[in-house]
């Protein structure tokens, strides 16, 4: 039996349009070409010039001369950051060849080597007793994160041991688990297809479709399911460890990646927890409309009225749509998105071994990559809006120098999500239709309390997994589903039933293996997304320039900091509580339009 219905594959072909699909050549030529070879060697060579230069003089440099320093240092981190972002591109893209994984193998080495050689430098820096930050000018932000990151770092041998041993360590575990999650492949009539290529059928109307290939997924993750158990356990494991010798523990430089505190983020999950009820509320809305009897875990994302088509939405579509929505933010910003769109930048092409998860990647000296796989789905355009906000977010900060030009992961979503809530409200505004007012503001409000909610779970589900690492060791699959089905269920409320397959869909998740504790970020970022909107909404007209000020920014300044200037205050919870009114005001709009929408008649049979 063919489980995809052919309405679908000719979504997922774009609309029998041509989609862009980005080459890497124009960085290097190969994964094993000689110009990666000489970037590795020059890497090499640049860190024990600043080796011999700069070990222990540091203190006794001027500060035009200490500027220099930070310049080179900066070059070298650069330049293999470019080389690291080419060969995950390659992998992410489409090639798992062993020359691509041998690159990310000698990436993790360099690193590893990199961060031996020059571990000083900062560690001098941070030493310095200069009174003012700002004396270092561009290096201002990035000096005051050296002297803070510091005091978290084990110094001496302990320091030097845990950085050597970093590749044969979390990095490998972490290595171990992209092989194994880069393996998983579901057979569907007879022949092997990835996950990412088939998760957007638990979209389809068809209930018999979302079945069958959540059944075939499921099947799919019983696969090596005690290897990526042990990979996670191991991960967990290694960070425990490392905190017992020194190092900051999983979460702590989690947040001095996103220059957070701790008090800023039990306050995000304070508020995070506010908004459960709207969740559950929604899905019990879902699960009436659907009139199923019961709401599964395979019926979450099924649309809201499934004999209602609103059609595919072509690629020319979507991008005249998110140009469109940039320029009313502003005009400087449309034109920005246009530039991308046009540039070759982005692979939105899905096939196999492509990734399955939307991505978009900073590589020193080039623009952004934005991955995705565009099928027409109204999720893909919403997708597209988000990946084309961090891009353009990456271009504009690109203004500062490297160590300023990536913004934290909490200020990026935050940005993008922005982004993606308005085209979404773009859409809307562009249509009348009852039906597809409420089909379009289903989705967006899904979208949202996903945002928050899912990863409210999923990060709970880390901290559990954490725990139990501290309390058991090594865990069993066993172990891991039951924590994880017990953070689902607070998450998703009573309106969903579990199935049975359901508990080891944690693992397919790949940011739990390579980029634990990051679930927050979306939390942060979706709620400061929000208020930003109501911002936007407010006025219009002195939005843009501010906001240009915040993507320019980049990474000069901390991000709660950079969005007060836009009027979020992330620090104050009555600020963030304004995103959870947000909330219960769309999902009453939404009651309001399937009422409406109940007492239309049905469309007369052809």
């Amino acid at each position: 039996m063919d489980l995809i219905p052919d309405r679908w594959r000719a979504n997922r072909l774009g609309v029998q349009e041509d989609l862009p699909r980005w080459n890497p050549k124009h960085i290097f030529a190969a994964p094993d070409s000689p110009n990666v070879e000489h970037a590795l060697t020059e890497v090499k060579n640049r860190s024990r010039r600043l080796s011999r230069d700069y070990r222990d003089q540091i203190s006794i440099l001027d500060l035009d001369h200490l500027v220099l320093g930070i310049r080179e240092y900066e070059s070298c981190v650069s330049l293999l950051q470019r080389v690291s972002s080419y060969a995950e591109l390659c992998y992410g893209l489409h090639d798992q060849q062993a020359e691509t994984l041998a690159l990310l193998t000698r990436c993790d080495e360099a690193w590893a080597e990199l961060a031996t050689e020059l571990s000083f430098f900062e560690q001098e820096i941070a030493a310095l007793d200069k009174p003012d930050n700002a004396a270092f000018r561009e290096y201002e932000h990035f000096v005051r994160k050296v002297r803070a990151t510091s005091l978290q770092q084990p110094s001496g041998p302990a320091g030097e041991v845990l950085t050597r041993l970093a590749p044969t360590g979390i990095d490998g575990w972490q290595r171990l688990a992209q092989q194994l999650l880069g393996r998983l492949r579901v057979e569907i009539d007879g022949a092997t297809q990835g996950i990412g290529a088939l998760l957007p059928t638990l979209y389809d109307p068809d209930r018999s479709v979302r079945a069958s290939i959540h059944a075939a997924i499921t099947q799919a993750l019983q696969g090596e399911l005690d290897l990526r158990a042990t990979a996670l356990s191991m991960i967990a494991a290694d960070g425990e460890a490392r905190a017992n010798l020194g190092a900051p523990d999983w979460l702590t430089s989690r947040y001095a990646l996103d220059q957070v505190d701790a008090t800023e983020v039990d306050t995000l999950l304070a508020v995070a927890d506010e908004c459960l009820p709207v969740m559950h509320d929604y899905y019990a809305l879902k699960r009436d409309v659907l009139g199923q009897g019961e709401l599964t875990d395979y019926d979450r994302y099924a649309p809201l009225f499934p004999n209602v088509d609103p059609g595919p939405i072509s690629w020319s579509e979507a991008t005249t749509l998110v140009i469109d929505s940039f320029a009313s933010i502003d005009a400087i910003f449309g034109a920005a998105a246009r530039s991308v769109l046009a540039g070759n930048c982005i692979d939105a092409e899905p096939r196999p071994n492509k990734q399955r998860k939307a991505s978009t990647r900073a590589i020193p000296g080039s623009p952004a990559c934005i991955s995705l796989n565009y099928t027409g789905r109204l999720r893909d355009v919403f997708t597209l809006a988000h990946e084309m906000g961090h891009a353009l977010h990456l271009r504009f900060a690109a203004e500062q120098p490297f160590f300023a030009a990536t913004p934290p992961p909490v200020t990026g979503e935050t940005v993008a999500l922005f982004c993606e809530a308005v085209v979404a409200h773009e859409l809307m505004s562009r249509n009348d239709r009852v039906e597809l007012q409420a089909i379009y503001l289903a989705r967006w409000l899904e979208d949202q309390l996903v945002a928050i909610g899912r990863h409210s779970a999923l990060h709970a589900f880390e901290v559990g997994i954490r725990s139990s690492v501290r309390d058991c060791g090594f865990l069993t699959p066993d172990h891991i589903n039951q924590v994880w089905l017990d953070t689902q269920r607070q998450v998703y409320g009573p309106a969903v039933t579990f199935t049975a397959g359901y508990a080891i869909w944690w693992s397919y998740l790949s940011e739990l293996f390579i980029q634990p504790g990051s679930n927050y970020s979306y939390i942060y970022g979706q709620l400061s997304a929000l208020t930003l909107l109501e911002g936007f909404k407010r006025d219009p007209e002195s939005f843009g320039p501010r906001f240009l000020d915040l993507l320019r920014a980049g990474d000069s300044k901390p991000p709660a900091d950079l969005l007060a200037a836009t009027g979020v205050r992330t620090r104050h919870p009555s600020c963030l509580r304004q995103s959870v009114e947000a909330l219960r005001t769309r999902l009453t709009q939404l009651h309001t339009l399937v009422a409406e929408a109940a007492t239309i008649p049905p469309p007369p049979a052809l």
